[in-house]
């Protein structure tokens, strides 16, 4: 009998506060096909709605965009929390197409969220999803997220996951 092992491949992944040298990455990043489909805005944005949008963001006080690296330096991906009232702070992430389907969303979601309570306590984490993205789904529960509730956004089925300090280590 022969056997045969997968070895998985983990990534050492880091992070650091997005700049203004990342317009472009998050530019390709936000014009991804599947990136559309999943967003509640499907349409795809121009260069300069991205350009205004991206240096506004980046210099914002209530929001916090995270880029993440694998161990060569290879963009990975982004998370961005965006406050949304005295208490809530809302997550959006994606993934690099060649960094999809590795398992890497659960990890980069815990870093975000553990980074985020580091410096913001006493706020929860909001995260809207499309009900149809299973995937999505399926790593924020993994990244310690509970359901909330059902609601709709833009004409969309969407679920509300939320994640508070105390169940940060989840």
């Amino acid at each position: 009998m022969m056997w045969s092992f997968i070895q998985k491949s983990i990534l050492m992944l880091s992070f650091r506060k997005a700049d203004q040298a990342d317009m472009m990455l998050y530019f390709e990043w936000a014009n991804d096909v599947d990136v559309r489909k999943q967003s509640y805005q499907t349409s795809s944005i121009s260069l300069e709605e991205h350009k205004e949008w991206f240096l506004k963001k980046i210099n914002d006080s209530n929001s916090l965009m995270l880029l993440f690296e694998n161990e060569a330096k290879v963009p990975v991906g982004q998370v961005r929390f965006q406050k949304e009232n005295e208490k809530v702070y809302v997550i959006g992430i994606s993934l690099a197409k060649e960094f999809r389907g590795k398992g890497l969303a659960r990890t980069v979601l815990l870093m975000a969220s553990d980074h985020f309570f580091t410096i913001f306590p006493g706020y929860i984490i909001y995260a809207y999803i499309k009900k149809t993205n299973a995937e999505s789904v399926r790593s924020f529960t993994k990244a310690g997220f509970v359901f909330e509730n059902t609601l709709m956004i833009k004409s969309s089925e969407s679920v509300l996951y939320i994640k508070h300090k105390k169940n940060a280590d989840s």
